[in-house]
């Protein structure tokens, strides 16, 4: 239900901007990862960018062997350092259960990098064979539109933004209780948004000098 919320309140913004709402691309963390909730994207028109969670697609579609006969993509993030190479496997048949209830046909993405400092047991994200981490990601963009790397790089700079917001939390503490009345906790919120971002300004003026850039 949440999902079909958020689906329809981009639908009502792109209908209010006088865009179609396949214009749109709505952007599904792991939770949403599976058939159904890629169908209620298609359902509503927009179009999607989802972690993938249903890793038994490694092996119905035999996507290890297939690797040695694809290009790699590298894709290189600033923010991590964390070099990885992206496949696309192009459009698959991916249902639901074994009863083959629910079919969606996106565009699947492989993301292979090795471990970080603290995944020599078990991944945080993805699944470990080998020596790598494999993580799958779905799309309905095409790779005129998007390439393999864009798309992932898409869905990855989302975590890059929360970095900071944790950082934001950590120091500010704005979700602690400052007022009994709603209008003074909005206030709070609003103040601490504008301390955190003037620091920034003032940071930056301090330290002149090339500027931190993220690649979209």
């Amino acid at each position: 239900a949440e999902l079909r919320r958020g689906c329809a309140a981009v639908c009502a913004y792109m209908k209010a901007h006088a865009l179609e709402p396949a214009a749109a691309m709505v952007r599904l963390d792991g939770a949403y990862g599976y058939v159904p909730s890629i169908g209620i994207a298609l359902e509503s028109g927009v179009g999607y960018l989802a972690r993938c969670a249903d890793y038994r697609l490694l092996e119905q579609l035999q996507l290890l062997p297939r690797l040695e006969r694809l290009e790699p993509e590298v894709l290189g993030l600033p923010d991590s350092g964390v070099q990885r190479r992206i496949y696309d496997a192009g459009h698959i048949q991916w249902h639901a259960g074994h009863k083959n209830e629910g079919l969606v046909q996106p565009r699947l993405l492989l993301s292979v990098r090795p471990p970080g400092p603290n995944e020599e047991n078990k991944p945080r994200i993805g699944k470990r064979i080998g020596a790598s981490i494999y993580e799958l990601f779905v799309t309905d963009r095409s790779a005129e539109g998007f390439s393999a790397a864009d798309a992932v790089s898409l869905y990855l700079g989302r975590g890059a933004a929360e970095g900071l917001l944790r950082a934001e939390d950590r120091e500010l503490e704005p979700d602690r209780l400052y007022s009994t009345r709603p209008c003074g906790q909005e206030w709070c919120q609003l103040l601490a948004q504008w301390v955190w971002n003037e620091r920034l300004r003032l940071g930056a003026v301090a330290h002149s000098g090339a500027g931190r850039r993220t690649l979209w």
